[in-house]
């Protein structure tokens, strides 16, 4: 069966991978090695793999969004912290 896992690290990107069988916390990927013979991996579902690349898509968008403003909200802080820094006058003299 065909799922799309998603990946935020870096560059966000939508990988198209082959689940052999999945659990409720696990997926088992089906591989293949240099040799073409088909081997499996076990990995942790941790809200990662769709079952169609809009729904992947989606989280994505859902995600980066968040991502800018919290990093806006920092933005806004380091601002506010410059401004304050500006506005102080010796008190000596």
């Amino acid at each position: 069966m065909i799922k799309y896992r998603i990946c935020m690290y870096g560059n966000a990107l939508i990988e198209k991978v082959d689940v052999k069988r999945e659990t409720n916390n696990f997926v088992i990927l089906k591989e293949y090695d240099s040799n073409g013979k088909e081997t499996t991996r076990r990995e942790a579902k941790q809200s990662a793999y769709f079952n169609t690349w809009d729904e992947a898509h989606s989280i994505l968008i859902k995600r980066a969004e968040e991502r800018l403003k919290l990093a806006k909200r920092e933005v806004d802080k380091a601002r506010s912290a410059l401004d304050n820094v500006k506005r102080m006058v010796s008190r000596e003299g």
